[in-house]
């Protein structure tokens, strides 16, 4: 049997497996990013003043599509794996609302705005930080708090 390595390491050619290479390394990469925000020290698993998963969950779907939003469950998933002191359902649920919400709020009003990913033009650099950084954050904020209120 010759196999040949650069074939087996190969992108998947079929469109199923991209699409699941795809969701498998956003999601690993969001539970990676959410456990190191969880290393820093003083951060609390309910509230963040920086939450890197966040990007990584818009900046996998401005790569990939919004079709790669279940990812994000994914790694939310995968970080309650690894951290099993988080096992509250409902902080999960709302977790995973408002993950998903901010970040395809954040692709939907880019892509709207004609964002192009390439940031060339200042355009660009703007409509990222405002719609992606300032609009779409708050958006992540409203689910856990309604939860939390209760």
């Amino acid at each position: 049997m010759n196999l040949n390595l650069n074939q087996f390491l190969r992108f998947p050619q079929s469109g199923v497996g991209r699409y699941l290479v795809q969701v498998a390394l956003v999601a690993v990469t969001y539970a990676v990013g959410a456990r190191l925000a969880y290393s820093i020290q003083g951060v609390s698993p309910f509230a963040a003043s920086v939450w890197p998963p966040a990007g990584i969950a818009q900046a996998g779907l401005l790569l990939f599509g919004i079709r790669v939003w279940p990812a994000i469950i994914l790694g939310v998933y995968l970080l309650n794996l690894v951290n099993p002191e988080e096992k509250i359902f409902l902080v999960w649920i709302g977790g995973n609302i408002g993950a998903i919400l901010q970040a395809v709020v954040a692709v939907t009003l880019l892509q709207r705005f004609g964002f192009r990913r390439s940031l060339d033009r200042l355009k660009d650099v703007v409509n990222l930080v405002l719609f992606g950084g300032i609009i779409a954050t708050q958006i992540s904020c409203g689910p856990s708090v309604s939860i939390f209120s209760k």
